[in-house]
């Protein structure tokens, strides 16, 4: 979106901060087990996201991708300075045009990013191909009828306050999820879906799925005989 390209430099100061990246790196725990798991994260920004992850796993390599230069301008200096250089890789690239083989990656994850986009079910349709077997989708988004009181805990921080007045904002211009509309939206796209809850001071639905399994028809068996 061209709003996060002109307005690279105002994210970054308000999601990186404390509480915005415990809880990205939160949604590591979520992960499927395993060591040198690798891992796309989407709509990966100035990198708060991405680096707050990689800090929560040692062992991951992960991909941050995003389609705005500016974000990833932004994104490069914090690798760079952090020397995660050859832990983190950025990627200008589309989620719905993902620039990725099949199964290239265990774990695709993204925090408040689905409700941007325009094309959902092509966003997870490429989730679901680049996912190796046996990996994940863990999403990060807002929630619908969620009380601005519930983050008051928070707003002691004044950093944070702002970033949540903003994403509410903005999730009521988007949209924003019900654990129902959440669940159906991945389930119609062909995953499983783990869990689904309440998160951040309960502004947000975090949902892990799995990709479901094809089923193959069942073997018509031998033909049968038509001698009497």
């Amino acid at each position: 979106m061209r709003i996060f390209s002109a307005f690279a430099g105002g994210y970054d100061f308000l999601t990186g901060q404390p509480i915005w990246r415990a809880h990205c790196a939160s949604l590591a725990e979520r992960f499927p087990a395993g060591d040198r798991l690798r891992v796309l994260d989407l709509g990966t920004g100035p990198g708060v996201s991405a680096i707050a992850i990689a800090g929560a796993r040692p062992d991951l390599r992960i991909v941050g991708a995003d389609t705005a230069p500016q974000m990833l301008r932004r994104a490069r200096r914090s690798v760079d300075r952090l020397g995660l250089a050859r832990r983190v890789e950025l990627a200008l690239a589309d989620g719905a045009r993902l620039p990725f083989v099949d199964g290239a990656f265990d774990v695709v994850t993204a925090h408040s990013f689905l409700y941007l986009v325009d094309d959902r079910d092509g966003v997870l349709a490429e989730a679901r191909r680049v996912l190796a077997p046996g990996g994940r989708c863990v999403f990060l988004e807002p929630r619908a009828r969620a009380g601005f009181a519930a983050v008051r805990p928070g707003l002691r921080t004044p950093r944070f306050g702002m970033s949540m007045l903003g994403w509410r904002v903005m999730s009521k211009l988007k949209g924003r999820f019900t654990e129902d509309t959440l669940r159906a939206i991945f389930e119609d796209a062909g995953f499983d879906v783990l869990d689904c809850a309440a998160s951040l001071y309960g502004l947000g639905l975090v949902i892990t799925a799995s990709p479901r399994e094809m089923r193959r028809p069942a073997s018509p068996g031998p033909p049968r005989s038509t001698s009497p």
